[in-house]
């Protein structure tokens, strides 16, 4: 079967792909918050941290989006290196 034939009949989906599934959140608003605390940093200087925006921050703060798994655990390694800096 073609390859433009099997996206028709949606075919190419592949829905049982790992990168198909539902991503739970790595994190919880709350979780968030309490981390960026834990740092002492304001949102600007958090979001600048994970080379993010402030208005992002304050939409995964807010529970409005999700915040990405990979960026939650980058937030995670910068807050425990300025904790052991500290």
């Amino acid at each position: 079967m073609e390859a433009a034939s099997m996206f028709k009949l949606g075919l190419w989906r592949m829905p049982n792909h790992p990168n198909r599934r539902k991503h739970l959140a790595a994190f919880s608003p709350e979780a968030l918050q309490a981390l960026r605390a834990t740092a002492g940093w304001t949102q600007e200087e958090c979001a600048a941290a994970i080379h993010s925006t402030r208005r992002t921050l304050q939409d995964w703060e807010a529970g409005i989006t999700a915040m990405h798994p990979g960026l939650w655990e980058l937030l995670n390694i910068k807050v425990a290196r300025k904790v052991r800096k500290n």
